[in-house]
């Protein structure tokens, strides 16, 4: 598919070294808005020690590239959406729209997903398009000062 610009396409094993570079560039800009500056840099710990993998567990691994540049990428488990990730230089251009579109016409109507309270660019990202809230979960995670960070559900069916 091309549009704006973007080839989506199936992320392979190998990129995912470049996910969790832009990952961490993504993280840096969109969550210093609600997160500690010591949850970011917790977080960017562990992506260094663990890395970031397309392995299995992921059943959709799409990713936008702009002239064969990853650009951003979606993960899903199952029913689940599991991460979306556009690269901050991709801000504000379709590709979060796009690679979302795609990932939900290939989980379908039981999809779902969660957004940390808090993350108010990607609340009003999901809201804009259509997705149904459906209330707030606990995480089970912390912020570093010990208290449960809760998630907002969105469901893609009606």
């Amino acid at each position: 598919m091309l549009e704006n610009g973007y080839i989506i396409r199936e992320l392979t094993f190998d990129e995912a070294e470049n996910c969790c570079q832009l990952y961490a560039r993504s993280m840096r800009k969109g969550y210093k808005e609600f997160l500690s500056g010591d949850a970011l840099i917790f977080m960017e710990n562990y992506l260094e020690k663990k890395g970031f993998s397309l392995d299995e567990r992921f059943t959709y691994k799409i990713g936008g590239y702009k002239n064969d540049i990853l650009c951003g990428f979606v993960t899903t488990t199952d029913d689940r959406l599991s991460n979306l990730f556009i690269d901050p230089k991709h801000f504000g251009t379709g590709l979060a729209k796009m690679l979302l579109f795609e990932a939900m016409s290939r989980i379908g109507d039981k999809g779902w997903l969660i957004c940390r309270v808090g993350n108010d660019r990607a609340y009003a990202f999901y809201k804009k398009h259509s997705l149904r809230y459906c209330g707030i979960e606990e995480s089970g995670d912390t912020d570093s000062m010990g208290l449960n960070i809760p998630n907002h559900i969105f469901c893609c069916g009606v």
